[in-house]
């Protein structure tokens, strides 16, 4: 486990987002007058302060290095129910969950550029029910990216069914994935379900949730205890 004390000056504000075709200034009419065609993107530059830090238990030189982060999509709806998407960004191939990459440090040391396309999926949506097959983040609700990161995304097929209950909204939740092996690989499989409540309390929403999420790892990963931990 990495134990380090991180200072990062982040910036909090979406520096580019495309979400509607208003945004999209170009000279192909095709792409112009496509209302069913979304773009969105955003771009991130941190800076980190890291001192005193660990790497399994070995003391780490202190440095101080700049990161960018950029991510970049599109939405195509082919009909009323079905649509699709596809999603590029930064990251070394190498990781499963990593979108950064160091542009400055002061040892001179810098990632190379390198991409991942980490969503392609299709997906189709009639009343309450919703599914997708392919690439895409996990359709389960999760307070916080403690559990899982949302960069994390596992291929294979995913369903969501939500219905109306008194005032609030129940939903059955469930899929069956491979896990990413690095930026591209895959190794082992997860099966999960979960069962979701959500309430409106005036400007507010109270949600309650419980799930199984079943993970069975595989031999001959290449790229998990390379910046991605271990799946034991």
């Amino acid at each position: 486990m990495r134990q380090q004390l991180i200072v990062c000056a982040v910036t909090g504000v979406t520096l580019l987002t495309l979400g509607s075709r208003s945004h999209a200034a170009t000279d192909i009419p095709w792409i112009d007058n496509n209302t069913n065609l979304t773009f969105y993107g955003d771009l991130r530059l941190r800076y980190e302060s890291d001192w005193d830090s660990q790497t399994n238990g070995t003391p780490r030189v202190n440095r101080e290095r700049g990161r960018i982060r950029a991510r970049a999509g599109l939405n195509y709806q082919l009909a009323d129910e079905w649509s699709m998407g596809v999603r590029v960004r930064t990251g070394n191939t190498h990781s499963q969950q990593s979108p950064h990459l160091t542009f400055a440090t002061d040892s001179g040391t810098r990632d190379t550029t390198e991409f991942v396309a980490d969503r392609y999926f299709v997906q189709f949506k009639d009343g309450g029910f919703t599914g997708w097959a392919g690439r895409n983040t996990t359709p389960f609700w999760q307070q916080n990216e403690m559990f899982w990161d949302e960069d994390v995304t596992p291929t294979g097929l995913a369903g969501t069914y939500e219905t109306k209950v008194g005032d609030g909204k129940l939903a059955l939740i469930g899929g069956a994935f491979y896990l990413p092996d690095g930026g591209y690989d895959v190794n082992g499989q997860m099966i999960s379900g979960q069962i979701k409540y959500s309430l409106p309390v005036k400007a507010s929403q109270f949600t309650v949730a419980a799930g199984l999420h079943f993970m069975n790892g595989e031999e001959g990963a290449r790229n998990l205890r390379n910046r991605n931990g271990e799946r034991d």
